[in-house]
């Protein structure tokens, strides 16, 4: 079943989207492979989240290989 992990991290992705956890819906577009929508979503979150002091969780995803 190894096969349905990126659905279900893409499925928790967009719960946690949907409930306003930019941070965790991150994370799980990221294990799932979702480059380019976690980037999209990072950005569209990097003021609040810099506001509300993610300035290493921030980097932390721009240092990923």
């Amino acid at each position: 079943m190894a096969d349905e992990v990126p659905d279900l991290h893409r499925r928790a992705a967009k719960w946690f989207a949907d409930h306003g956890e930019a941070v965790e819906a991150v994370r799980h577009m990221l294990a799932a492979g979702d480059w380019a929508d976690a980037a999209r979503l990072l950005a569209d979150h990097l003021l609040s989240l810099t506001l509300d002091g993610q300035e290493r969780t921030i980097a932390g995803y721009c240092s990923l290989p």
